[in-house]
């Protein structure tokens, strides 16, 4: 199911209907603890100023409705909902930006396929690596990769 309406009113509640996008729904090499909040009551006030809870309850309904390809990130994020940081809500934030680009990038068409194969890529052992990914009216519905 694709929500284009949905997704379109969680961007306009967050004022980030106008961002630009990005092509994943995690940034890379951003790992998420519980060291990444701030102790200080001072920064813990201010963090909890942000709609994070909000913000977490409409990506669940996203995950489990049509975006399963958010759903690492955004489970992740979830495990932090009584300590947030700058990080975690920078996290929220990178989920919202790819959501935009799932609205900005569909076509219309039902069923997208992407492959990609690297002949004997790994040439420690000698294999080729095959991946494929399906979406289905613009969510993930399989993916492999395989030596």
């Amino acid at each position: 199911m694709y929500q284009t309406q949905y997704f379109s009113s969680i961007l306009h509640h967050y004022n980030m209907d106008v961002v630009n996008f990005v092509p994943t729904p995690m940034e890379s090499g951003i790992k998420f603890n519980k060291d990444n909040y701030h102790e200080s009551p001072i920064d813990k006030a201010h963090m909890f100023s942000y709609p994070y809870s909000q913000a977490m309850g409409s990506l669940m309904h996203a995950i489990i409705n049509c975006q399963p390809d958010c759903a690492f990130t955004i489970s992740n994020l979830a495990q932090y909902m009584s300590n947030i940081g700058v990080l975690h809500w920078q996290g929220i934030k990178w989920v919202l930006w790819y959501i935009k680009g799932i609205i900005n990038t569909y076509d219309g068409h039902i069923l997208h396929e992407f492959l990609d194969v690297d002949w004997v890529g790994d040439k420690d052992i000698q294999k080729s690596t095959f991946n494929y990914c399906f979406l289905l009216v613009g969510a993930l519905v399989s993916w492999a990769s395989k030596k």
